[in-house]
């Protein structure tokens, strides 16, 4: 057999309403060089994915590997998501603003019963609703820590005409200039350059 043959075999679980029938993919068995791996499925009564486990066959028997749970709000929007794996925990929990629009996303280490915060990521948004910032940190000994930021800036179509990207200076913890994309658009909106620039002694180079 080929190794490069992927051979899947998928399981589909029947639900039935009174006005409607639809499926639901119970779970997906691969085979890709001469590994066996399965994924499946767990739903809500609205048919969304509550969870999803990931296994691998070892020695003729099913090992898991991580199993992924989420939780959604009454609009459907994602609350928190738990992602297991052996001997390690992250819960991530999304907070969103009057408007929808995810403005945190917080990840927790899970110990025992403790949620030890490990990293978080910030967003804001432009009048027009497009976002304009986003903001990565990790926890450091108690302190949340700059890692990575990112800026954009639009032109009147509302489409991307500069991504400023910032690095830490982790002794001062403050945000410095590291790269940014300029974008230019013909007049069919179509993309047609794209400048890629570094910072370097106070200036900014192609």
């Amino acid at each position: 057999m080929n190794k490069k043959l992927l051979f899947c075999i998928i399981c589909l679980v029947s639900y039935a309403s009174a006005q409607a029938f639809t499926h639901r993919l119970d779970s997906i068995v691969t085979y890709d060089n001469d590994q066996w791996s399965k994924n499946t499925f767990g739903y809500n009564d609205d048919l969304s994915v509550a969870a999803y486990t990931t296994f691998t066959k070892v020695d003729g028997k099913w090992v898991q590997q991580q199993h992924t749970a989420f939780m959604r709000d009454a609009a459907g929007n994602d609350t928190a998501i738990v992602v297991s794996t052996a001997g390690n925990t992250l819960k991530h929990i999304y907070k969103y603003d009057t408007q929808g629009r995810i403005v945190n996303i917080t990840t927790y280490k899970i110990v025992g019963t403790a949620a030890i915060d490990s990293a978080k990521t910030d967003y804001a948004y432009n009048s027009t609703g497009n976002i304009k910032q986003e903001e990565q940190y990790i926890m450091i000994n108690g302190t949340w820590t700059r890692t990575i930021k990112h800026e954009y800036t639009y032109n009147t179509n509302g489409l991307v005409s500069e991504q400023l990207n910032y690095s830490s200076n982790q002794n001062e913890n403050a945000w410095k200039y590291q790269t940014r994309s300029l974008y230019e658009y013909d007049t069919e909106l179509n993309l047609i350059k794209e400048i890629y620039q570094c910072y370097l002694i106070n200036a900014w180079f192609d």
